[in-house]
């Protein structure tokens, strides 16, 4: 490169001077005048003195100045040194260029020139600016042959080849970016051709299989993991892998332990033709045993399971259960066969320590084929609970059907208190039913042969007849209830003829005997008080053919009457001419809390008239006159602002703002109703306008305080004045 520069600046000076110098015939006549008039100039003189001129710039054709004073207008050929950008510029013919690009081939050339560059001192360096965005080395590599487009050879003891990536690029990308090696050193290729080296993993790292691509050991190799000491071969994944599949590999030999995570596991076979068995075995005829342990702590902590058929257990001697807590034998869907022995050696001896339970989800049969042979159910030192749990009739069934002579007996011979053969039913009832004969209890005992029936709430005996009799003229019946010195006695005198006391059918509901203090109490008794169809019956002192009869009509809903607790007064029903008097009958007058309700048309709406808690005797009177009485709304007051807009008629006073000129309409109120309007801000003027009034058309509120009070007539006379009120300066003025 060196060499190159200065034989193309050599060739430059020379060719610029050679091109650029003017000695011609007019230097030569120049010359000679000199020389003949003995001038001290000759022919080399000025020919040097030009060289220096021009070479100094002060005169001569600008391409042989090498720092003008600005670029010189440029002629093919002409060169100059531009002291901006430090460089010699070459006029092409058509603008100036850089020398080093001007035949764009300049490292070619140089390549041309000898193969070889020499560093003696500092690297090569090409540099490329942000705006180039070009590529700094490009080698284009057009040999077919059997040669390298580049080759780097090192004897250091350093890197041939090294790199330094500021950028977010990677070191090196392949072919077609089809593998890459990034800045941090993580290298991606398509496949990997180990020969005869080996792959080594230093500080801890991993291979990583991320595209789900298969890691292949084919043809005759074989795979072999050797590990030495402790090491540990382990399979993890962070992406929910949960499979490790061995495909056609047959046989794992040599394994001493095998460990699971702490989560839910599997071992295996899906089978997919008979006799494709999953065996566990222990191979070894020694004392050797298969264990199967569990130190899960739920029920189901050992499980075998079949989901489609049987599970056998088959030993060529004992089989043994032992259980620290209980075993259960539990069948879902079938029935349990225990088969003892042979003909001669059948026996079965069940014996425990502590419970046994035998539980099955159908039926559970104890059954004794042999004649004259029993099943004896002993209970040496405890009891014996028979327990049904179904919600069925006949959960506890016990038969005796071997005959006419079978009978079922419940015998406590050892018992001595009162309830030794107790029946207890908790919530329902006991029912001794005789389909062919009689029911007999018998007490013979000690306690001169006393039966107590006793019920917590209704006694019933059901019979075609029954006869309670004790022997005595006056029969008694003696309810308890409650126990203590008080009963209830129904007492039935000797009867001197028969005497039918019925009690109807009804529905179903309670019911009671009405009761008399008068103890002759019977129709057509003096003073009795007795019933009818619907009706009550009064006989008074004399007995005749007249009485005092109450008769209700046939309700088409619940009424009540009741009869309030009046204190020591005579009080009478509230009378009316309206048969059909009642609450929420059409045109009814009833009764309320302190009101008298006017019913109306049948609706939900009514007039009601309120008396409120007088502190003192207070009276109301109506005068001798037809009209409507006069009266307020009930919302009490109410306020009205300045704009247009109609006076609210819900409350008995309105407190006005008045504007400047507020326009407010009335609208129609109801008969008898009395409103108050109050101007208690004043703006200005207020003008009240009625939609149907008599002796007034217009009223004018103009000052605080300024009152008018009017009453809806009705809907002829509309509203009239009660009155006005004023502060005395501006009164309220009504217009016609």
């Amino acid at each position: 490169m060196k060499k190159y520069i200065v034989i193309l600046a050599v060739l430059l000076m020379t060719t610029v001077s050679f091109a650029t110098l003017t000695y011609d015939g007019t230097y030569y006549l120049r010359n000679q005048s000199t020389q003949y008039g003995g001038g001290k100039s000759n022919a080399i003189y000025l020919a040097l003195e030009e060289i220096e001129s021009l070479l100094g710039g002060s005169e001569g054709v600008a391409t042989i100045v090498f720092t003008p004073g600005t670029q010189p207008t440029g002629a093919e050929g002409m060169v100059y040194y531009d002291s901006a950008g430090n460089n010699l510029k070459l006029y092409t013919g058509a603008a100036w260029v850089d020398i080093d690009v001007a035949g764009a081939s300049s490292l070619s050339t140089a390549y041309g020139i000898g193969s070889a560059v020499t560093v003696d001192t500092d690297a090569i360096t090409l540099t490329t600016t942000d705006a180039a965005n070009n590529v700094a080395l490009a080698i284009a590599h057009a040999e077919t042959g059997n040669y390298s487009a580049m080759t780097i050879a090192s004897a250091a003891a350093y890197p041939a080849l090294a790199f330094t990536t500021t950028g977010t690029g990677t070191d090196v990308t392949g072919t077609s970016a089809s593998w890459n090696v990034t800045k941090a050193g993580v290298a991606t290729f398509t496949g990997i051709d180990v020969g005869a080296t080996d792959i080594v993993l230093e500080n801890d790292e991993i291979i990583n299989n991320v595209d789900d691509d298969v890691i292949e050991f084919d043809g005759t190799e074989d795979f072999e993991i050797d590990l030495s000491g402790t090491n540990i071969i382990k399979f993890s994944s962070d992406t929910s892998a949960i499979t490790l599949e061995f495909d056609t590999l047959d046989r794992l030999t040599g394994i001493e332990d095998i460990t699971f995570d702490a989560e839910a596991a599997n071992i295996t076979l899906t089978a997919d033709a008979g006799a494709e068995d999953l065996t566990i075995s222990q191979a070894g005829a020694v004392d050797a045993s298969l264990i199967l342990t569990s130190a899960g702590t739920g029920t189901d902590a050992l499980s075998l399971i079949t989901t489609a058929a049987d599970i056998s257990l088959v030993s060529a001697d004992n089989i043994t259960r032992t259980a620290a807590d209980n075993i259960t034998d539990v069948t879902t869907d079938g029935g349990y066969t225990l088969t003892i022995g042979g003909a001669t050696n059948g026996d079965l001896a069940v014996t425990v320590a502590d419970d046994a339970s035998v539980i099955a989800v159908g039926s559970l049969t104890l059954q004794n084929t042999e004649a004259a042979s029993d099943i004896t159910i002993n209970s040496v030192l405890g009891s014996i609970a028979i327990e049904a749990e179904e919600d069925a009739a006949n959960a506890i069934l016990i038969t005796a059907d071997g005959g006419t002579s079978s009978t079922l007996k419940i015998h406590n011979d050892t018992g001595t208190n009162a309830a030794s053969i107790l029946l207890l039913s908790d919530v329902g009832g006991i029912t001794a039913t005789a389909s062919a004969g009689a029911i007999v209890l018998t007490a013979t005992g000690a306690s001169a042969g006393d039966m107590t029936l006793s019920a917590g709430d209704i006694l019933t005996l059901t019979s075609v007849d029954t006869k309670i009799f004790d022997g005595a003229a006056a029969e008694t019946w003696i309810i308890e209830g409650t126990a203590n010195d008080h009963e209830a006695s129904i007492v039935f005198t000797d009867p001197t003829a028969d005497v039918v006391y019925t009690f109807p059918v009804a529905a179903a509901s309670t019911l009671s005997v009405m009761t008399s203090t008068l103890a002759t109490n019977a129709p057509d008794i003096a003073n009795s008080v007795t019933g009818g169809t619907s009706t009550l019956i009064f006989e008074g002192s004399a007995v005749d053919a007249h009485e005092h009869t109450v008769t209700a009509t046939n309700p088409t809903a619940d009424i009540v009457w009741t009869l309030p607790d009046a204190g020591a007064m005579t009080v009478s029903f509230m009378a009316s001419t309206l048969a059909t008097n009642m609450p929420e009958v059409v045109n009814s007058v009833t009764g309320g809390t302190n009101q008298l309700i006017f019913e109306g048309t049948a609706d939900a709406f009514e007039t009601i008239l309120t008396a409120t808690d007088a502190t003192a005797d207070a009276t109301l009177t109506l005068p001798n006159d037809s009209g409507n009485l006069a009266y307020v709304a009930d919302g009490g007051k109410t306020t009205k602002d300045a704009t247009n807009a109609a006076i609210p008629l819900t409350d008995a006073v309105v407190e006005g703002t008045s504007g400047a000129a507020s326009a407010w309409s009335l609208a129609d109120g109801k008969p008898g109703q009395i409103l108050t309007v109050v101007i208690v801000t004043d703006g200005g003027e207020a003008t009240i306008t009625p939609a149907t009034s008599t002796g007034w058309a217009t009223a004018i509120l103009t000052d605080d305080i300024d009152t008018i009070t009017l009453m809806f007539a009705d809907a002829v006379s509309g509203w009239i004045v009660l009155g006005t009120a004023g502060d005395g300066t501006n009164m309220v003025a009504l217009t016609q």
